[in-house]
């Protein structure tokens, strides 16, 4: 396998609890109990065609600022991932970005670090990638990275605004990215 889909975690996974820089109230998700999967995202991937790797890719800049630790975020991460599991859903990788955005680090979207770990870890070709994800700065890494780029309305649905881009696809939500993700076959 040399593709892989990219998913970014808050807003596209599992619901985006911290929506405060668009205007909307929230708060970051500090304990594993306020991760709660999206509704459809297990019939979503289970119809993602098995010849492409799951990656979560996140931003996590409040490990950077102390609000968490990162063994809570593993918890988070495990949690996802055991409710992923339950449903039969095997993702292949998880891989974050404790930076705070002012460390100007090489890993935290839309720089590629993670998307370069990745591919180096998992033999890659990028160009046979897709990213899905709620933020423009999800977009501007696919873009970044040479990869196809899918937009779900849901989380921030592009609100964020804080990168002029235009993704390849627009869509409701993470199934409608699977279908198109499985008519391309790239």
């Amino acid at each position: 396998m040399n593709r892989a889909i990219f998913l970014d975690r808050d807003g596209v996974v599992i619901e985006e609890k911290n929506l405060k820089n668009i205007g909307m109230p929230g708060q970051p998700i500090t304990e594993p109990k306020h991760a709660e999967l999206l509704p459809g995202v297990v019939k979503a991937l289970k119809n993602l065609d098995n010849s492409y790797l799951k990656i979560i890719i996140t931003n996590q800049a409040n490990v950077g600022r102390g609000i968490i630790t990162k063994e809570r975020l593993d918890e988070i991460h495990q949690k996802i991932l055991s409710e992923l599991h339950d449903g039969n859903i095997k993702i292949d990788g998880i891989i974050y970005c404790p930076h705070k955005p002012e460390d100007n680090c090489k890993c935290r979207k839309p720089e590629i670090g993670m998307i370069k770990e990745a591919k180096k870890r998992y033999g890659l070709e990028l160009s046979k990638c897709w990213i899905v994800g709620d933020a423009t700065s999800d977009i501007k890494t696919g873009e970044n990275a040479g990869m196809h780029t899918i937009l779900v309305r849901t989380g921030y649905g592009g609100r964020d605004k804080l990168f002029n881009v235009v993704p390849e696809y627009v869509v409701d939500n993470l199934d409608e990215a699977v279908k198109i993700i499985n008519s391309c076959r790239s």
